[in-house]
């Protein structure tokens, strides 16, 4: 078990230690902080010395509003959340659909695919190591759960053994 390091007083971003806090996991220690706003909040030591908790969460909020977005973390469910990201989405198709594509069949490729599955790329689109083009040849029907396990990975290896 190691030391009990006395952090009152001390400042850590815009929380400053006010006392110490109750364990938790019985091992780690806790600190009650004010934040700069007002706020009080518990926090564990660790994550105050290593920088990880600088203030009670109003930070993000400012940063949000000064950057024009209001704060959209709870807001993944709503439908202006889903289509915000259904356009993203829609905008990286049509960057990577090349000139030459076929339109009409990737078209018929979406419109025909089968019941339970999801069109999906075989290189992603938007890869780290690799990006794929929107065109027909890069398209294949998955059945809908392989395709979320699929985490839009690229393994060309894999790829390569499945031809």
């Amino acid at each position: 078990m190691g030391k009990l390091i006395d952090m009152v007083g001390q400042k850590h971003g815009r929380l400053t230690v006010l006392a110490r806090g109750s364990n938790v996991e019985i091992t780690r220690a806790t600190w009650v902080c004010e934040c700069e706003c007002g706020s009080i909040v518990t926090v564990q030591g660790k994550k105050l010395r290593s920088g990880h908790t600088q203030s009670c969460g109003c930070f993000r909020k400012e940063v949000c509003w000064r950057n024009g977005f209001e704060e959209i973390h709870g807001q993944s469910r709503t439908k202006g959340y889903q289509r915000y990201h259904s356009r993203l989405r829609e905008i990286a198709e049509s960057r990577q659909t090349p000139k030459w594509a076929d339109r009409k069949a990737i078209r018929d490729f979406y419109v025909n695919k089968p019941d339970g599955c999801h069109v999906d790329h075989v290189i992603p689109l938007r890869g780290k190591l690799v990006s794929g083009l929107h065109v027909e040849s890069n398209l294949q029907y998955l059945p809908a759960l392989e395709n979320m396990k699929k985490h839009n990975t690229f393994d060309p290896f894999q790829n390569a053994l499945a031809r």
